[in-house]
């Protein structure tokens, strides 16, 4: 499908699109332990994301997210055959502003920016995403953290409160994630128009629609900008004289 020409804005989440979380969660566990097994590094990142979905819906109340990290951390290292303490667990959480950039990601994302305002909304905590932000070499139009809506995705909370802040309805909002399962399927509940960054080779779930499934952050940028530029926005009616607001 092509992209609406409603359109306004392009929001991604930054995890899958912006950073490689494997690459550097096995980076950081390198240089805490001193060495690490590369097979060993590769499962210690797949359980750790399965285990924080898991202790996302069992939270009870909100807790900064680098905690969340730390924990999963611990929790799935003896898993994947690694010892590592709370304390080199907190070590590693805290590189997450350092996590490398996946190759294609800052050129495709400075052409995406040229054209469109590009926006984030990420688990990340505020002063995590400030650190993560100073690196990328284009102005975000607007980030929204855990920290500010206290709570994790796929809650709505992050989407609700760019909308809201930007000032757009739903359908001038494409929302780009790599998480199609969990973000996008929240972003189609809300009815806000959504693509697929299919990196990891998962079909996105039957039940799950978006606009286009590319593999990607090249084709996700040739694909937004072949289409036509934004339709102007229609103006507000002007009020008479009298008239209540």
């Amino acid at each position: 499908m092509s992209l609406p020409q409603s359109v306004r804005v392009a929001c991604l989440e930054p995890r899958g699109t912006l950073l490689d979380e494997p690459r550097g969660i096995a980076d950081a566990v390198r240089a805490v332990l001193g060495s690490g097994d590369p097979e060993r590094l590769g499962l210690l990142a797949a359980l750790r994301a399965d285990l924080e979905m898991e202790r996302i819906e069992q939270l009870e109340e909100y807790l900064p997210y680098t905690e969340l990290l730390a924990g999963t951390l611990l929790a799935a290292a003896p898993r994947a055959g690694i010892i590592m303490t709370e304390r080199q667990a907190r070590a590693v959480a805290a590189t997450l502003p350092e996590w490398p950039f996946h190759d294609d990601a800052l050129a495709a994302l400075e052409r995406i920016a040229a054209r469109y305002p590009v926006a984030f909304v990420t688990d990340a905590d505020r002063g995590d995403w400030d650190r993560l932000a100073r690196r990328l070499p284009f102005r975000v139009e607007r980030a929204v953290t855990s920290s500010e809506v206290l709570c994790f995705e796929p809650e709505a909370d992050h989407l609700l409160a760019l909308l809201h802040e930007l000032e757009l309805d739903e359908e001038e909002l494409l929302y780009v994630s790599a998480r199609g399962d969990l973000d996008l399927a929240t972003a189609e509940d809300l009815g806000i128009p959504r693509v697929y960054l299919d990196r990891f080779g998962e079909p996105l779930p039957e039940e799950v629609t978006a606009l286009a499934t590319l593999t990607t952050m090249t084709e996700l940028a040739d694909w937004l900008l072949a289409a036509p530029p934004p339709a102007r926005r229609r103006a507000a009616p002007r009020r008479t004289r009298g008239e209540s607001r």
